[in-house]
């Protein structure tokens, strides 16, 4: 049995421990580690339904068997191409969806598919997007915007890169996490940004529910304008501003509240 004693010295190593874990590192470390040695599309092998159901844990993907079957299939095809684009990956998980009867437009997750073969590349994630203050977009289902807004989040990223801020940032998480140092300064940074994002929104909250209920009806709208054929690149950006314009005023309601109970 563990004494008092040996309990505070352990502390620090515990809470540390207990960091890493919450953050996912060992996960993510197993995820770049075996995708070469992996064949993730074969159903019954033991190192392929667990780098499938680590991959779906560390990146939540709640997809029904058909798209997961689709998405791994792809993965396998192409994770051996360190050169392949965000507009590659993206263009060839769509057309295989639809090839499939799926209609989901998923530029999130191919942006993590692409991530893992290239740890360079950023991923498309709400909460990463809130720490860069850039908005989301995800309800756009053409491409061409799609890629472009891709682009934008690797600008972003290229250029928190190259301020002191994150070179502070990169020192902290060596420092921390050293048997992490191996992992590229993108992927650190993604590691922050995202914890960042998370602590912004407080779960079911009343500016969180509101952000997300506009989400929806503009993914409807934007959807139902590209069945019809009658939308264009203006219209997105318009709406795209506004819903950033509203959303951004929820979550300063939200910091505003925080602040107020702290003074109490």
């Amino acid at each position: 049995m563990i004494s008092i004693t040996e309990l505070e010295l352990h502390t620090s190593e515990i809470l540390r421990n207990q960091l890493i874990n919450s953050l996912g590192l060992p996960k993510y470390a197993y995820l770049v580690n075996n995708l070469q040695t992996t064949d993730l599309t074969a159903p019954d092998d033991k190192y392929s339904v667990k780098y499938r159901r680590i991959f779906n844990s560390f990146y939540q993907v709640r997809r029904n068997e058909t798209w997961r079957k689709v998405y791994y299939d792809f993965f396998q095809e192409v994770k051996s191409n360190k050169d392949i684009t965000f507009r590659e990956v993206i263009d060839g998980l769509q057309n295989r969806l639809k090839d499939a009867g799926i209609k989901s437009f998923e530029p999130s997750f191919a942006s993590k598919m692409l991530a893992t073969i290239n740890p360079n590349k950023p991923i498309w994630d709400s909460r990463v997007l809130m720490a860069l203050q850039q908005a989301n977009h995800c309800c756009s289902r053409n491409l061409e915007i799609a890629v472009k807004i891709y682009e934008e989040i690797c600008e972003r990223f290229k250029e928190f890169e190259a301020t002191e801020k994150c070179e502070q940032y990169i020192r902290e998480f060596d420092l921390h996490f050293f048997e992490y140092k191996w992992i590229s300064n993108t992927k650190k940074l993604d590691f922050l940004l995202w914890s960042y994002g998370a602590g912004r929104i407080t779960s079911e909250s009343e500016g969180e529910h509101k952000g997300n209920v506009m989400k929806v009806y503009f993914d409807q709208q934007i959807w139902a304008l590209l069945e019809n054929g009658s939308l264009d690149e203006a219209i997105i950006n318009r709406a795209a501003e506004q819903l950033q314009y509203e959303y951004y005023l929820s979550v300063a309601h939200l910091e505003e509240l925080h602040n107020s109970e702290k003074k109490v």
